[in-house]
Parts: C-alpha cells; structure tokens; sequence
C-alpha cells in the first residue's frame, strides 16, 4: 500500500505541475494577445515567448509568435516558427502560405518551389502561381516558370505581370518571336511601364524590325523612360540603320556630350557619313577619332577610301598605304566590300 501512495502522490504532482504550466501558458498567451491588439509587438513578444516556455509545443501560441514576428518584420524568425508549425501540421495552408511568401521574399527561391508546389496543389491561385513562376525563373528553370505563368494568364488574362514575366522566360530561353506577343499584352494592360515598352524596342531590334524597334524606344521614352548612355546609344544605332540617319548622328552627338571622345560612337557617326555619300563629314569624324586615339588607324584607312570616293584618289590611296604600313592587317580591307 504504501508504494502504490507514493506512485499516487508522484503522478497527482505531475497532473498539478501541468496544470499549472497550462494556467501560466494561457495566462501569458492572453497577454500577449491583448498587447497585440494594441500593436505592442515587442510586448507582445515577450509574453509569448513566457507561453511558450511553459508549453513548447503549443499550436496556437506558436501561430500566434509566428504573426507577431511578421508583424515586426522579423521574417527570419517568423520563418523558423512557421517551419515548426508545418512540420506539426503539414496540412495547414494557411501556414504553407506564410512559408512560400517568407522564402520567396527572402530569396529562397528553392525553398519557396518546394512550398508552392504543395499550395498549388491545394489552392491553385494566380497569386501563388506567380510566385512559382518567378521562382522558377530565379533559379533558371524556365520551362517550369512558363507552364506556371501561362497557369496565371489561363485564370486571368489580364494579369500585366505574368503577361511580362512569360515574355521574358521566352526571352531567356532565345524565342524572340514568341515573347514579343505577351510583352505586347503586358504593355496595354499597363500602357505606364516605360522599362517594358524599353524591352520590347530592343526585341525588336534583336528580331531586325528596326523601324518598330524605334517607335518603341520612342514610346518608352515619352511615358518616361531616362534618357541614359544606353538608351541613347540603342536608340542612336537603330536610327542609323534606317533612313533617319541624320536622327541617329543627333542622337549619338548627343550621347557624346556624356562620353566625349569615344571612339566607338565617333567611328559609327563617320560609317554613317560614308553609307550616305557625305565623305567630308565622315572625313572630318575619322580626324576625331583619330585625335582621341592616334592609333586608330582603320580610321586612317577609311578617310583614305572616302577621298577616293570624292575623286581624290592619288590623296585616299596614300592615306591608305600608310594605314596598312602602320597595321598590315588593314591590307585584307582591299579585298572586301565594305558594308555598314
């Protein structure tokens, strides 16, 4: 008798240690309940985390700690909550929620993949297929992210973002032709997005639609596109490969004033000149290519082939010969057809 007392008084403390724990976990859990309410989220965190040394594993107390940590911004931490209450209950969407936005967010991307394969199971939203699509797209598997961007188009085809999104997956993958139609969709869902109109100039261009490519940069630049280094050196390019020639020595002229002496641009200032037969002009380029780099003798050359074409020829062939003597590989140019 006096054993089985014992083992009834043990077992009647354990059952009063318990409770106890339950009474101070509820009692810290409402507290912190109340200050959150009050938007006391530091408050608040304190009393939950008294909770939950009282009962470690308590669902609600947890959830509870997890909100309050997104409410503070502490994503890291609401993370590692989140964690422990999918692994409890990993049926939860809720908090298979929490944890595909936190990793998205946080820039993981494969751990994001993991928990929006599992929500889109269950709740095959276009909110969590764009972010499955994107994910995909971060980490290069751009098959995937299309299948998950035309999931989000199929529900709504008015969704801008996976209209661009998909455009620039084809775009990864080198299908020009196939993404230039959904930045086009993009694009009139959201006519403001300049960086948008910006892409689908250069596609354009990539795809040798020059003229389009033009009234897209052009458009890009009216609904507020900076005018920067590249964008004039684009814009300068295309409109030398079309008739707007003079447009694009402006433009270039232009973007000289921000990189003065560059030889590149000057050199395709001058190309244009001699494509359009004005061989003074691109004789006078030439010379400023050659006084910011007096090694640029293929410019030397060029001014020699644009005296010839002025009729000068005795002038252009020494201007020539002297060239190749200072860079022999210059000689392989009387073989060739020029073409700019």
């Amino acid at each position: 008798m006096k054993i089985r007392f014992t083992v009834f008084i043990v077992c009647f403390g354990m059952s009063v240690a318990y409770a106890a724990s339950g009474d101070s976990a509820a009692f810290y859990f409402a507290k912190g309940q109340q200050l959150r309410e009050q938007r006391r989220y530091h408050d608040a965190e304190k009393q939950y985390l008294k909770a939950i040394d009282f009962q470690p594993e308590t669902y609600a107390i947890n959830e509870a700690l997890g909100k309050n940590y997104l409410d503070q911004r502490k994503y890291a931490e609401a993370k590692t909550v989140f964690t422990k209450l999918h692994a409890q209950q990993p049926g939860d969407t809720a908090v298979l929620g929490q944890l595909a936005t936190l990793s998205f967010n946080l820039k993981k991307y494969d751990e994001a993949i993991t928990y929006l394969e599992k929500l889109t199971a269950v709740n095959p939203s276009e909110a969590n297929f764009l972010k499955l699509g994107q994910s995909y797209t971060e980490t290069e598997n751009y098959g995937k992210a299309i299948a998950a961007f035309e999931n989000v188009l199929k529900k709504n085809d008015k969704n801008a973002a996976a209209a661009y999104n998909l455009g620039l997956a084809y775009v990864e993958v080198n299908n020009y032709k196939k993404a230039i139609p959904y930045y086009q969709q993009a694009i009139n869902i959201e006519p403001a997005k300049y960086q948008w109109i910006y892409e689908l100039g250069l596609l354009y261009f990539t795809t040798n639609n020059i003229e389009t490519a033009i009234t897209y940069y052009e458009k890009a630049a009216a609904a507020g596109m900076p005018k920067d280094l590249v964008f004039l050196e684009n814009m300068g390019l295309a409109q030398l490969s079309t008739k707007q020639y003079e447009k694009g020595i402006a433009t270039l002229e232009e973007l000289l004033v921000k990189k003065p002496g560059n030889t590149e641009i000057l050199f395709g200032i001058a190309q244009a000149y001699y494509k359009h037969e004005e061989y003074k002009k691109a004789i006078e380029t030439w010379q400023r290519v050659l006084e910011a780099d007096e090694t640029n003798f293929r410019s030397l050359y060029m001014q020699g082939m644009a005296f010839q074409k002025m009729g000068k020829i005795t002038k252009g062939k020494e201007l020539c010969d002297v060239a190749i003597s200072r860079d022999p590989s210059l000689a392989n140019l009387r073989h060739e057809k020029i073409t700019f």
